[in-house]
């Protein structure tokens, strides 16, 4: 049986996801405690005990201009007695088709395995540029003007930091200070720390650090280039301090750096749970239309405008629902998902109008879960 999980569910499923991720106990505690949504979490349940469950948590996200409601998934758990049966088919099938009318228009999530989730029609939708720093002590020099933050006195400043910062990219969260505060608590329950570049009037940008055996740049936002050379700085100056190296997480657009490596690779996944509100959401009125398929949702079969209608009209485009948020998201467009199998151009004519009105974006989104 596949059903949508209940509050009396928490701490068999609290066992469950400290058994298959290894979590600390104080991030295990305080997840369960605050970030816990049962309304958008389901659960697979055989011989009377949860053997699967997909804990998800309501967000919103920046698509392009558009910010529209998202469910982000947190964890994706199995029994390993209990596995190669098709629980998680099963329970992401029902999860995937009822979580639009709970307020999920779209499920942007980070798998261990991103190949692992694309036969639900879920695809990278950004982009990350992991770092390291091996020798911290070449960059370390120079690192002054760098304010240690307090996560929750000064969540105000790094909330107007991010918002001016988000405004750059599409598929990523588009965080309230309620949104902020409550990821800058989930940070510090894991034992996180900020250090932050404070201009005349504002904060400039900030890195969220972890330091377990090493440095680890968590969240590093930054609203100018030398901003984001001072913040390397500082935690490289950090880090050398101990004999130990640097690495992280940076926009994908971000500049090469001498003594930093970049390897740029997709980091979440995306999934439509409603292509109709998609489009509605994020194109406005268009006439175009698209013949989409989609293996896991079944409402989201059908010729729809590209205002989010279903129509009787001949469709310019044949394309996949999670190839069809590829190119909304500014991943990719109509022409390289085409020239990738993955869109069948009807009308290329139109097609290259579609492109030229939605063309590439970066794109990127810090949020794990």
């Amino acid at each position: 049986m596949v059903r949508w999980t209940k509050w009396s569910d928490r701490e068999e499923i609290r066992a469950l996801w400290q058994l298959r991720f290894g979590d600390s106990e104080a991030f295990t505690d305080w997840f369960f405690r605050e970030r816990f949504s049962p309304e958008h979490s389901a659960v697979s349940v055989e011989d009377g005990r949860i053997v699967s469950s997909i804990q998800s948590c309501p967000f919103q996200v920046r698509i392009r201009d558009a910010i529209l409601p998202c469910t982000v998934i947190a964890g994706v758990s199995t029994l390993p007695a209990y596995e190669g049966r098709g629980h998680m088919r099963r329970t992401m099938h029902f999860y995937m088709n009822g979580i639009a009318a709970r307020g999920g228009i779209v499920v942007p999530y980070r798998p261990e395995i991103l190949a692992m989730y694309a036969g639900f029609g879920h695809f990278p939708v950004t982009r990350t540029a992991y770092f390291r720093i091996s020798d911290p002590a070449a960059l370390s020099a120079d690192a002054d003007g760098v304010s240690v933050l307090d996560l929750r006195r000064d969540e105000a400043a790094m909330h107007a930091c991010y918002y001016r910062f988000s405004g750059r990219y599409s598929a990523i969260i588009s965080r309230s200070l309620a949104d902020m505060r409550l990821k800058l608590a989930d940070y510090a329950a894991d034992g996180a720390q900020g250090i932050g570049v404070f201009g005349k009037d504002s904060l400039r940008g900030y890195c969220i650090y972890f330091n377990r055996g090493d440095f680890y740049a968590e969240e590093l936002i930054a609203n100018d280039d030398e901003c984001t050379e001072i913040l390397l700085r500082a935690l490289s100056r950090r880090a050398a301090a101990e004999g130990k190296t640097v690495s992280g997480k940076l926009p994908p657009d971000s500049k090469p750096q001498e003594g930093l490596a970049f390897d740029l690779r997709p980091m979440n996944v995306m999934g439509a749970a409603s292509v109709a509100a998609l489009l509605a959401f994020v194109c406005g009125e268009h006439s175009l239309c698209a013949e989409i398929t989609d293996g896991t949702v079944a409402a989201n079969n059908g010729i729809f405008t590209f205002s989010g209608e279903l129509s009787g009209k001949a469709p310019h485009l044949r394309i996949e629902a999670g190839r069809l948020v590829q190119f909304l998201c500014g991943y990719a467009s109509l022409a390289e998902l085409a020239a990738e199998g993955h869109a069948v151009l009807l009308d290329p004519g139109a097609a290259r109008e579609l492109d030229r009105m939605f063309p590439r974006r970066s794109c990127y989104i810090l949020d794990e879960y």
